[in-house]
């Protein structure tokens, strides 16, 4: 009887180990990727860390400063972001006025600037010169080439959209393209965008 006991003993033992030996051990937690969040608030540091588009003229959804519009000098105002996405060739920057539907019926485009290079991190003057640091600018809805600010007729204040995007390749469309050919060309091509709204009056 004991012999009996002590061999069921050992069996159970033996049945343990073996289960302990095919249950694999709990795999370490996988560690999170570093945030690419940027933080509330940009300074003259952190902002070079992040692909976010900014403006020492002006904040985000805040007033565009006369100079940069067709009361004033009509040049572009100082725009600044920080490093693109990894893979980055080229990048595009568009200035569309979204409330011109109200009064023209599309979407109003007051610049574009297509194929700069990707190591480019600012902009600022620009009016109607064909190329602009190693980039190439498009037709604007008033048909002429280059940066048109903001001219709203009176009323509430437009919304002026700045949007910047990596794209994985240049568009390698001629001077003076058109946002219709812009957009057919970067299908398929955008990494990753940026914004910065301002609006006028």
């Amino acid at each position: 009887m004991r012999t009996t006991m002590l061999v069921l003993l050992a069996l159970a033992l033996l049945l343990a180990a073996c289960q302990s030996m095919a249950t694999p051990p709990p795999a370490p937690p996988t560690p999170k990727p570093p945030s690419v969040t940027p933080p509330a608030v940009l300074n003259e540091e952190t902002v070079e860390d992040y692909f976010v588009l900014t403006s020492p003229a002006f904040a985000d959804g805040g007033t565009i400063p006369p100079q940069y519009t067709c009361h004033g000098e009509d040049v572009s105002p100082p725009l600044r972001w920080g490093s693109p996405p990894e893979g980055t060739a080229a990048l595009l920057l568009t200035m569309t006025d979204p409330d011109a539907q109200q009064v023209v019926g599309s979407t109003w485009i007051h610049w574009l600037l297509y194929d700069l290079p990707p190591e480019v991190r600012t902009l600022e003057g620009v009016s109607a010169a064909p190329e602009v640091a190693g980039g190439r600018q498009g037709t604007n809805s008033w048909g002429k080439i280059g940066y048109g600010g903001p001219c709203p007729p009176a009323g509430p204040a437009h919304r002026y959209i700045f949007a910047l995007y990596a794209l994985d390749a240049p568009l390698g469309l001629p001077v003076g393209a058109t946002m219709e050919e812009v957009e057919a060309a970067m299908e398929g091509h955008i990494i990753a965008t940026t914004q910065l709204v301002g609006l006028y009056p």
